[in-house]
């Protein structure tokens, strides 16, 4: 059964959003970029930040959302545990004045940024999870049959 729901897509956008500001920042966008983040994860992704289009015409499965989901988690604790740290500890010793401000802000914007797409990812999650309940009421919900989601809580709330 695909999932339709107009306030669900509004949140799938507004996650779409925040990730894409997140990486349009010169100063961190090739740190980002240059990550090490598995293909398939990468590729999970996509359908929350990329084709939503596509999406909003033929509906979004329950298994790609919370692939979907799950990966973009992963994304948020990478950046916070390698990125974010990378980034602060190498700021350009060369940069001085309004260049260092900036890339000072840039950086500290990104744990900022972080937050709010972590807050977008969790509220997307309790939303299909209520609409997966709803959807699924003689077999299973499909989270429950995805146990790689029981590390979500910690993986969107680790700094």
């Amino acid at each position: 059964m695909p999932v339709n729901d107009m306030q669900t897509i509004s949140v799938i956008e507004r996650l779409a959003e925040h990730f894409e500001s997140s990486i349009n920042n010169s100063y961190v966008r090739t740190a980002l970029i240059s990550m090490d983040l598995p293909p398939n994860t990468r590729l999970a992704m996509q359908p929350l930040t990329d084709k939503i289009d596509s999406y909003k015409l033929h509906g979004y499965r329950f298994d790609e959302i919370y692939s979907g989901i799950l990966a973009l988690a992963t994304y948020i604790y990478k950046v916070r545990k390698e990125v974010y740290p990378y980034l602060k500890n190498s700021l350009s010793g060369k940069a001085s004045g309004d260049e260092k401000i900036l890339q000072l802000l840039a950086v500290d914007n990104l744990r900022t940024n972080m937050s709010v797409l972590a807050d977008d990812v969790s509220d997307l999650y309790m939303r299909t999870v209520q609409l997966d309940k709803d959807s699924h009421r003689v077999k299973p919900p499909v989270y429950e049959r995805m146990p790689e989601l029981k590390s979500l809580g910690q993986l969107l709330t680790s700094d």
